[in-house]
């Protein structure tokens, strides 16, 4: 994993004189950003119809992927709250 500083990148990306450079710092401003400081885990949602991995540390819910099963993988960080999920609560 790399930890960038997306301001940086940011004022990068407008440097450039590309056509998609608007698009493309329109993601950037929408990507959530990792705090090192929160830790949670994800515990499985099973309240709604369609089950979900839910984050400790905000309740977000992300589906899981029909068909998948076991593979599912819901990722290392929180997309909502940006908290690590490395089993801590907190």
């Amino acid at each position: 994993m790399r930890l960038i500083d997306a301001d940086d990148f940011r004022n990068w990306l407008l440097k450039q004189k590309r056509l998609s450079k608007n698009y493309t710092v329109m993601m950037l401003d929408e990507t959530p950003t990792v705090d090192p400081e929160r830790h949670g885990k994800w515990i499985i949602n099973t309240d709604d119809f369609t089950p979900a991995f839910r984050c400790t540390c905000c309740g977000y819910n992300k589906p899981m992927i029909a068909g998948v099963g076991a593979n599912n993988d819901p990722g290392r960080y929180c997309q909502n709250c940006g908290a690590k999920m490395d089993g801590v609560d907190g």
